[in-house]
């Protein structure tokens, strides 16, 4: 029954269903969504809770909640949808969704990677150094390509410190 209130946007019988099947965080995801003034996007958050996901997505670009969709996709571990989105209607979260992907490409292992989309976060001045902090050598390469006088000051400064 829960499920039909998406395809028919009652919200008020999805409360009733949510809480009959006992789904505490589904309703409390849905009392949070009452704040969107788009009804789609609160429909949206209710077909996230019962795993509709599809239907989710669809429903962010009907209302064109790109800010939602983003957050959505980077959720979803969907990173290439989540760049592409940002890149062509939601400028305003470009740098978070980059760093937010280097981030997790960092936790993955993928170095050479998480460099390049924290540039393009423009958080590498401190994030690289962080992340390579470690193996030095790669940092004293990474500092020695990019000819940045900050990161020539971090290194003469973490040199002076040993």
């Amino acid at each position: 029954m829960a499920r039909m209130c998406v395809k028919t946007q009652r919200l008020d019988v999805a409360k009733i269903c949510l809480g009959n099947m006992g789904h505490a965080r589904g309703a409390k995801a849905l009392r949070e969504a009452e704040q969107e003034p788009e009804e789609e996007a609160r429909v949206a958050v209710l077909a996230i809770q019962l795993g509709m996901l599809e239907d989710a997505e669809q429903l962010y670009k009907a209302c064109k909640r790109y800010d939602l969709l983003n957050k959505f996709y980077q959720a979803s571990n969907q990173w290439q949808k989540a760049i592409e989105t940002a890149e062509a209607h939601d400028r305003v979260h470009l740098r978070t969704t980059y760093y937010n992907y280097a981030k997790h490409l960092e936790a993955v292992g993928e170095h050479s990677l998480a460099l390049t989309h924290y540039e393009k976060s423009d958080t590498h001045r401190f994030e690289v150094p962080r992340m390579l902090s470690e193996n030095l050598q790669d940092l004293e390469n990474y500092v020695n390509k990019m000819k940045d006088k900050s990161l020539w000051k971090w290194v003469t400064f973490r040199r002076l410190l040993k």
